[in-house]
């Protein structure tokens, strides 16, 4: 029973001291080898160590040499979600930099994971504000003094053919509150001459002027206390003649204004048709009437078809107002000439109207005998009379 004892006991020496060899035969091993694999000596792998930092290190200051002068270092900043959270605005910058297509780790992401915000659009106001403003110079600014200016009443009427040598009329200032300004007030020049009146009442001033053969301008100014000031002209025309008619030929319709204003001595027995054609031929024009005839073979010059000039369209220019009335009728366009302006030149429906004391004339009318003081206009219009008052329903305005 002892010998059996001892060898136990020495059987279990012999263990222990087998277990106490593996295991420091385990403690020998480096730690990142593993049972089959080559072992590789420390020194060996921090030495390739040190030569891949060396080389990244060479790659990274290769790449810092590559860049441009004006380009940096820059620290290290999360980037920002393509939109902005409820209450949050986004920069220009945010928005160059964000991926919309990948999701960046960062602050606002982190945000929209934990309290899960609701995300919306940037505001169209905010994207609207980084768009470029108009240009401000050439804006027209407010007249600080508008609607203060004064006021001028006169019972003078342009283009109006008078008969007496002498011309009398009035005229009346006030103030924008309606306070009257008198004589002091004002200042009225007949042809170059500064005119004296006398004032009855009410701002009320009588004039008188002496005038000449032809054409007479009177220019009328009104000055407040203030300095703020009102001027108006009125050109009117005095005939020696028994029987004169005023006569104008007018493109106001594209941009040209008056071509001439003229007193006509009347023959007797004229027609209307007779003395425009007269009074153009003496201002150099030549005119084309169409040739009318009735049932009794009666022939006499209707309407005016073209008149003729060399230039007579130069430096045309329809005014932005007419010419978007034109558009809102879908005109056609149509050629012009240079020298010649008639029927259908610039647009369908354009031509010649004629006036007498403010009433259109056509056909017939036109061979009635003209008489003493009548106003005759000559006026081009673009579109079926309607831009110089000859419609039934013309615009609002006359040009």
């Amino acid at each position: 029973m002892e010998k059996k004892g001892h060898r136990k006991w020495i059987i279990g020496l012999l263990l222990c001291f087998c277990i106490l060899l593996c295991t420091g035969r385990s403690l020998n091993r480096e730690p990142w080898t593993v049972p089959g694999e080559k072992e590789v000596p420390y020194e060996t792998e921090k030495e390739e160590e040190t030569e891949g930092e060396t080389e990244e290190e060479g790659k990274e200051e290769e790449t810092e040499d590559s860049l441009p002068d004006h380009i940096g270092e820059q620290e290290e900043r999360p980037e920002r979600f393509p939109w902005a959270l409820s209450g949050e605005q986004e920069t220009e910058s945010d928005k160059e930099e964000a991926d919309p297509e990948k999701e960046p780790e960062s602050e606002t992401t982190i945000l929209r994971e934990r309290n899960n915000p609701v995300i919306t659009p940037l505001p169209s106001g905010i994207q609207e504000q980084n768009e470029e403003e108009p240009d401000s110079e050439g804006t027209e600014q407010g007249d600080i003094n508008e609607g203060k200016y004064p006021q001028i009443e006169t019972d003078l009427q342009s283009e109006e053919l008078v008969q007496e040598k002498v011309k009398r009329f009035y005229v009346e200032g006030k103030d924008y509150q309606g306070n009257p300004l008198g004589a002091d007030y004002q200042k009225v020049d007949g042809n170059g001459k500064i005119l004296e009146g006398t004032e009855i009442s009410g701002g009320r001033v009588y004039y008188e002027m002496e005038l000449t053969e032809g054409e007479n301008v009177v220019t009328i100014t009104v000055t407040d206390p203030e300095g703020r000031e009102t001027t108006m002209e009125s050109i009117f025309y005095y005939g020696k003649q028994k029987e004169t008619v005023l006569c104008s030929l007018e493109a106001g319709t594209l941009g040209l204004g008056t071509y001439f204003i003229r007193l006509i001595p009347l023959e007797e027995g004229e027609s209307v048709s007779q003395v425009i054609e007269r009074a153009l031929e003496e201002q150099g024009y030549h005119s084309v009437f169409r040739k009318e005839e009735n049932a009794e073979n009666e022939k006499w010059q209707g309407a005016l078809e073209r008149i003729e000039k060399e230039g007579i369209t130069e430096g045309y220019r329809i005014p932005p107002d007419l010419y978007q009335h034109l558009k809102e009728e879908q005109y056609e366009k149509r050629e012009h000439r240079e020298n010649s302006l008639g029927s259908d030149d610039f647009c369908r429906g354009s031509g010649w109207g004629i006036s007498v004391n403010g009433e259109y004339r056509k056909g017939e009318e036109l061979k009635e005998e003209a008489l003493q003081g009548q106003i005759i206009r000559i006026r081009f219009s673009l579109y079926y009379g309607k831009d110089i008052g000859a419609a039934q329903e013309s615009w609002e305005k006359e040009w």
